[in-house]
């Protein structure tokens, strides 16, 4: 596991600090409106999701359609940022209609850390940058689904019975806030 996740899992869940885990919610570790004003010059739009009640920020990007003919992909991006542990993630997608006259479903789609066009490259490089320059470290998206041994999940959550470091970093499922 990622040490700087881990320092902050130890303190917020088992040294049981929770103001800490408030504190650092309702700070942005960097300045977004300059972050949005660089995401917005490299894509066709995008929305960022911030709220005091949120340990993280996630931003939806989309890009330009390729089409051709009767294939439409669509692209999109969503960055992912612990505001408690100064960490992010990227997640990159695509969706395509499903012509197959077999077809079971209408859509293909599916998501990788790995960007599927340039432009998310491009994308991920600039971001990375500037999030790196304001002292946040990069995950790799596996690394979201690591389990936290010892730490449990509360009843009746939505979000599996494991506690993981993106439900432990990245949401507020003890409702700390």
């Amino acid at each position: 596991m990622n040490d700087l996740a881990w320092e902050n899992i130890e303190r917020i869940y088992f040294k049981k600090d929770y103001s800490y885990f408030k504190q650092k919610s309702k700070q942005i570790p960097f300045d977004l409106d300059a972050l949005m004003s660089l995401i917005r010059k490299m894509c066709k739009s995008a929305i960022v999701y911030n709220s005091e009640d949120e340990p993280a920020i996630e931003i939806w990007i989309e890009y330009e359609y390729f089409i051709e003919k009767s294939l439409c992909i669509q692209y999109k991006t969503i960055i992912k940022i612990s505001k408690v542990s100064n960490l992010f993630v990227f997640q990159h997608e695509f969706s395509v209609d499903n012509k197959d006259p077999r077809r079971m479903t209408p859509v293909l789609d599916g998501y990788s850390e790995e960007a599927y066009i340039f432009a998310q490259n491009t994308l991920e490089y600039e971001i990375s940058k500037f999030l790196a320059a304001a002292n946040l470290e990069k995950l790799h998206l596996s690394e979201m689904d690591e389990v936290i041994l010892g730490l449990e999940m509360p009843e009746r959550s939505i979000f599996g019975k494991q506690m993981t470091l993106e439900n432990a970093l990245f949401r507020d499922l003890y409702e700390i806030l």
